[in-house]
């Protein structure tokens, strides 16, 4: 069972998203098709993606890698955890569950008050 957040993997970059509808309305066709992207929820499940009549589809999880999600979120929030008014030096170390609540209030597609 996939979990909200969602987190876009982007190379270095993170996006998260709220739900299906706002993944499905950030990504570009393009890049899904080319395999920029990379599609975790919050527990570490990766997602499949595709393009169908030239629109973005969640597609069912694939795989299960919350170590590389941790690893991800934790080297994001290092970079704009200043800027986000975060304690960079807990994020480094911390779990999925704390590296995933240090989102709340930047998810795309999130109701008014930043709730999933």
């Amino acid at each position: 069972m996939v979990r909200a957040p969602y987190f876009v993997l982007e190379g270095r970059e993170v996006t998260a998203l709220a739900d299906h509808g706002a993944i499905e309305r950030h990504l570009e066709p393009i890049d899904v098709q080319d395999s920029v992207y990379r599609l975790f929820d919050a527990a570490g499940t990766e997602i499949g993606l595709s393009v169908v009549k030239g629109r973005v589809k969640v597609g069912n999880p694939i795989g299960n890698d919350p170590d590389l999600l941790t690893q991800a979120l934790r080297t994001y929030l290092a970079a704009v955890g200043r800027e986000w008014g975060i304690d960079v030096a807990h994020v480094t170390q911390a779990d999925l569950a704390t590296v995933v609540a240090a989102f709340k209030g930047k998810i795309h597609g999130a109701p008014r008050g930043g709730k999933t």
